[in-house]
């Protein structure tokens, strides 16, 4: 009786810790991490923070003071640097703030709080700052302290190959001709690699050639036309089109008929949007691309991509 006593009684323990455990309460909170990544997504689709005119001045100084003491031999002076950075990048200096999220010799810094370094990242980018731009696309297309989104990741890329940007312009070919973004789009890859080839990327020639040889001559003839006059820019309108493309492709992949990804928002593009608000609850869906409907989008893409 003894044993068998003593066996009721794990058996009561056992069953008192499953009842602790197995809990039907609402699920924990999420990390800081996750809430902070999504504050900064936030800022990714918010009006660029950039210095105020009487704070320009002010902020460039101490920029230059920041990256001089990055410089100081025989060893930067971490803490005048770190000051007068995050004064800089307060102020909504883009080049205080890339180097906050990236320069080496800051490594310590960023990596006991990488959250904060990604933000700093993200505000130059939007900004239009193309260093930053090609560090955010990378983090997004290899999933780099960030959640992967290949698609989202060409979106950056795009904007920094707008300004002039030959790496960027390169990668993006090199997507569109691997389907590493979303699918393989050989007059895309054509297009990018004809940009890259004009930036000077020797490269790019031999892999223009060979996207050329996929595609008919009057489509050839097409994009080169369009790309006779190319030059780089600055400073473009919100929405650009790297963001009209993103959305057109992703309004297809959920099956609204938004047309081509041309980067134009046209009437077509505009019911598509409209149908795709309307599916996911918006009651008076608007006819402009907002922060919630990239949002969505982004998230559609992050549900269907493969795990």
């Amino acid at each position: 009786m003894r044993w068998l006593t003593s066996v009721l009684l794990v058996g009561v323990l056992l069953a008192g810790c499953a009842e602790l455990f197995d809990t039907r309460e609402e699920p924990p909170p999420p990390p800081p991490a996750v809430e902070a990544d999504d504050a900064r997504r936030a800022v990714e689709l918010a009006t660029p923070q950039r210095p105020q005119p009487r704070d320009r001045e002010q902020a460039a100084t101490l920029t230059r003071q920041g990256l001089a003491a990055l410089k100081r031999k025989p060893g930067p002076d971490l803490a005048v640097a770190t000051r007068a950075l995050e004064q800089a990048a307060r102020l909504g200096d883009a080049d205080a703030q890339y180097a906050l999220a990236t320069d080496a010799a800051l490594r310590s810094t960023q990596e006991r709080d990488p959250p904060v370094a990604l933000l700093w990242l993200t505000r130059s980018a939007t900004q239009g700052h193309p260093r930053a731009q090609i560090a955010l696309a990378e983090a997004y297309a290899n999933g780099t302290r960030v959640r992967r989104e290949p698609s989202w990741a060409d979106v950056w890329y795009e904007r920094a190959a707008r300004q002039g940007h030959r790496e960027a312009a390169m990668a993006l070919g090199q997507r569109n001709r691997d389907g590493a973004g979303r699918d393989v789009d050989e007059a895309a890859a054509y297009r990018w690699f004809s940009t890259a080839m004009r930036l000077g990327v020797k490269q790019a020639e031999r892999d223009r050639t060979d996207m050329g040889k996929l595609l008919p001559l009057d489509e050839r003839q097409e994009i080169d036309a369009e790309l006779a006059g190319w030059r780089p820019v600055t400073g473009e309108a919100s929405p650009d089109p790297a963001l009209i493309r993103f959305v057109q492709a992703e309004l297809v992949a959920n099956g609204f008929d938004a047309g081509a990804a041309d980067g134009r928002l046209g009437a077509r593009s505009v019911r598509a949007l409209i149908a795709f608000k309307s599916a996911f609850g918006e009651a008076k869906p608007s006819n402009e691309i907002t922060p919630a409907s990239v949002l969505a989008l982004r998230k559609a893409a992050i549900d269907r991509a493969p795990r």
